[in-house]
Order: structure tokens, then sequence, then C-alpha cells
């Protein structure tokens, strides 16, 4: 009985896909490791599939480890025999690849380990908090809530102020108003003027500065963040709560992390600042 066409076709691709799948494993047992591939008809065509699914244990050790505590992504990338780290300081992340391998011998990229500093509930509500137009009520309690981290007080001439009378103060600003007229005669007429002064004014004594201080992230150090308090005048006045300098802050945590992070991996490790991804 002849065969009909696509019969005909069937049988060369099973074929071609047996022809391939005895060259696959020729190749991988003369040239890389033994491993099982196969060419599987599809369609049209072939494709390849791995049986590595199907085997007692995988071909090779690959997976991501993430964490977010430095001694803990340390302790793990140490264990490696291979490690090529980035730190992406700006970011407060690292990334450690452990079979990247080198320019003539290159590794699959994908046995790795990831690392994301979390800031702490303190500097989440000082960032939270900073630069925005506060209620009287908000500030104020803001300063009541994390009275643990409020360290210092000072006041309009730099005196000492304490949590319970910053709080007050900010509670019971009132903004008031105050009209005065200029009045000029010269020879060819008169002038006159007014111009209205708009102050906020506590009953206690108002605080000019706040010293915050913190762990902003997990495995860095205590730092102390300095607000500066004012006053937006208004028909109900704003409090802004603005830390100075938080750029430089920043800028120096992120060195930090460098720092401590670089410290802890071994000396063998490859460590870079920057990023790295994989190519196609």
């Amino acid at each position: 009985m002849p065969l009909n066409k696509d019969a005909i076709v069937h049988l060369e691709q099973n074929q071609a896909a047996i022809t391939l799948s005895d060259k696959l494993i020729t190749y991988f047992d003369n040239e890389y490791l033994s491993t099982n591939v196969i060419a599987v008809p599809k369609g049209d065509g072939v494709v390849l599939e791995s049986l590595e699914r199907f085997q007692h244990s995988r071909d090779r050790f690959r997976g991501t480890m993430t964490t977010e505590s430095i001694e803990d992504f340390a302790t793990y990338a140490n264990s490696k025999s291979e490690n090529t780290t980035y730190i992406n300081a700006q970011d407060m992340n690292a990334k450690a690849f452990f079979n990247l391998g080198n320019h003539d011998s290159a590794g699959h990229g994908d046995d790795v380990a990831s690392i994301r500093l979390k800031p702490t509930a303190a500097f989440r509500a000082l960032t939270r908090i900073n630069d925005s137009k506060l209620g009287q009520k908000e500030a104020a309690e803001f300063i009541e809530d994390w009275q643990a981290n409020v360290i210092e007080i000072t006041g309009d001439v730099g005196e000492n102020i304490t949590v319970k009378v910053a709080a007050n103060a900010l509670r019971n600003i009132t903004v008031s108003a105050t009209q005065t007229q200029e009045h000029g005669e010269h020879n060819f007429g008169r002038e006159r003027s007014a111009r209205e002064s708009i102050q906020a004014q506590a009953k206690d004594a108002r605080p000019n500065f706040v010293y915050f201080r913190c762990i902003p992230y997990a495995g860095l150090p205590e730092r102390t963040f300095v607000f500066r308090v004012g006053i937006l005048t208004s028909s109900e006045p704003k409090v802004v709560l603005r830390v100075i300098n938080l750029e430089t802050h920043e800028e120096e945590m992120a060195q930090e992390f460098k720092e401590i992070l670089t410290e802890k991996l071994d000396e063998s490790a490859n460590v870079y600042v920057g990023s790295f991804s994989l190519g196609s």
C-alpha cells in the first residue's frame, strides 16, 4: 500500500529528529557534558527538548537568592567558588553572579544572588514627611510619635525645647496681619501706600530645628538628620519640615553601603560599581 504525502513527511521529520538527536548526544558527550537533549518533530520542523526535568538531579546548579540582609548576602556569596558582584550604590542594591565565566569561557549567568536594602520605618517616615505641607496637628503628632528618634529641638535663638513644648507650639500657631500706611507730600502732589505684614506666632517657644537620629537602612550605621521647620502663612497655617542637605546624606549612605558590602565579601570576589545584564 503506497504511503500518502503526509505519512512521507512525518517519516522524514522523524528521521531528521533521530539524526539530530544522535549528533547532539555526540556533541555534548565530547565537548561539554553528558546531558539528555532530544529533537522532537513539531509542526513543519523539529524542536529541541531537554529531558533534565525527568532526571534524578539537574545537569548543573542554578537559581536566584534574594535578601535584604548584607550579612546573609555576603555569607551566601562567599560560599561560592566564583563570584562577580555588581554594586548599584545609588539604588542601594547589588547582584552577584556565580557562573558568569569570562570572555574566553562564558558561563550561563543564571546562578545569582541579589540584595536590595530595605529602609527602616523611621527613615520611611522621615522621607514621607520631608518637604510636605503639613497641618499643625499632623506636624505636632509626627514629633510626638517619633520622639524616641528626636534627640534635640532648638528654638529661634538656639535654646533647647522639649518635645511637649514644641508640639504645643505647632498646634497653637496663629496668623496675625498688621497693616501700616505711609503718607508723603511734595510740591507736585502727594502719595499714600499701604503694606500688610503677615506673621505666624506661637504661645510657646516655636521650634526652628528638629534633630532626628535613626538607622536609615538595615546594615548601615545611625545618622542624624536635621529638619528645618518652616511655617507657611495662609488662612490655615501649614508646617513644612525639610531635611537639610538630604542629597548629601543619600550620597554618603550609598558610599557606606558600597564600603560595607565590599569589606564583607571575600578578597577573591570581583567587585564592580554599577549594574550588569546578560546579553541575548
